[in-house]
């Protein structure tokens, strides 16, 4: 009997190497240098940038104006991103409010608060009627 290898075995040796090295391929071109796939290569800045603009309306000189919500951009963001990812981002764009806990302590400081307002918290939490 002569030492001859059948064709399926060629075919099969072919396949193990096939399914071996197809999914390393598949998965090094998806990382993209380590990018998630199909993402931009931006900065956070240009990030922040970017969503700054879709969720506040822009002055003139391109800044963005807080006090003016851009609704049809927030609306746009939500229906791209869900609810998650939209809390996400409104959390990264919103201006950090500095002094909060210093605010907060001012309200609770009687010398600090307006002692007709203090007089009036206190009566609509009935403290006085007792």
């Amino acid at each position: 009997m002569p030492d001859s290898t059948h064709p399926w075995d060629l075919v099969a040796e072919d396949l193990k190497n096939w399914l071996e090295t197809e999914p390393d391929y598949y998965i090094e071109q998806l990382k993209g240098g380590y990018r998630s796939p199909f993402s931009a290569g931006v900065s956070e800045q240009e990030k922040l940038d970017y969503y700054r603009r879709q969720v506040f309306m822009q002055h003139p000189d391109g800044t963005p104006d807080y006090t003016e919500p851009n609704q049809a951009g927030r609306d746009m963001l939500l229906k791209r991103v869900g609810i998650n990812g939209y809390t996400q981002i409104i959390g990264a764009v919103m201006p950090k409010r500095t002094g909060l806990r210093e605010a907060q302590a001012d309200v609770n400081d009687p010398e600090h608060y307006d002692q007709e307002t203090l007089r009036q918290e206190q009566e609509m939490s009935g403290a006085l009627d007792q």
